[in-house]
């Protein structure tokens, strides 16, 4: 079933999510670098880039009915595999940010902090897919494909 969904709805899962996110980064970050400085940087990268494609990941999944039940509610495969395509798409920005400001070029650090931040934020997206999930509040469910009482 193909479910419609407002953009403030999106957008709370969006921003639920980056808060998230955000928190995770700038710890994982300073307690590698031990800077607030390059902790910031990364989180604010972290920030503009992970919106963003969070965003447009969360919108083209509209477009998918692959286990989606009558009331419009993904089933808990859906919303796992939601989360492992966001995440690998997520895990190669993430790698490039901590590359290039965080390790100073170092590929096995960038790495090392992008699976643990990766670990991490899977747990993350997975409770915003499930909280949001329960509640209907932006959720647009077509007449024709609505349950019948």
């Amino acid at each position: 079933m193909i479910v419609k969904e407002t953009h403030p709805r999106t957008l709370s899962k969006t921003v639920a999510y980056r808060v998230l996110c955000t928190i995770a980064i700038l710890l994982i970050t300073y307690f590698y670098s031990g800077s607030l400085t390059t902790s910031a940087s990364v989180g604010l990268i972290s920030v503009i880039v992970g919106s963003t494609l969070y965003y447009l990941h969360d919108r083209a999944w509209l477009f998918v009915a692959w286990h989606r039940n009558d009331t419009g509610n993904d089933t808990k495969i859906r919303s796992l595999v939601k989360t492992v395509v966001y995440r690998i798409i997520v895990m190669i920005a993430a790698f490039i940010t901590f590359k290039f400001v965080a390790t100073g070029g170092s590929n096995s650090d960038a790495a090392f902090l992008t699976i643990a931040q990766m670990v991490v934020n899977l747990i993350n997206y997975y409770i915003v897919e499930r909280f949001f999930d329960s509640i209907t509040w932006g959720k647009k469910i077509p007449q024709e494909q609505e349950v019948q009482s």
